[in-house]
């Protein structure tokens, strides 16, 4: 199943309809059964801190999947989590 491909739920906040996967059955369980075991890790380089869209088009081709590397990494504040020498967790599915 493609991670593009989850579903998603429309909300209205303020007048204006948010898209998100929160919430959303296939999304959850996606994120239930996925499988870090054919993962590598590495360390955050200094031309990288803050930027998970730029390791993420490194590994994978695309700055969009910024957010794969989020949660298997558990990181979920660029701004903390991705520092220079953090420990970043990278799928190889």
């Amino acid at each position: 199943m493609s991670h593009y491909n989850l579903g998603y739920n429309d909300y209205n906040h303020k007048g204006k309809v948010i898209r998100t996967i929160v919430g959303n059955s296939k999304a959850d369980n996606f994120i239930e059964n996925l499988d870090t075991k054919g993962s590598d890790s590495g360390a955050v380089p200094p031309e990288y801190e803050n930027r998970p869209d730029l390791i993420a088009d490194v590994f994978y081709g695309d700055t969009r999947a910024y957010w794969y590397l989020c949660l298997t990494s558990l990181k979920f504040d660029v701004f903390e989590d991705f520092r220079v020498g953090s420990r970043v967790v990278v799928p190889n599915d």
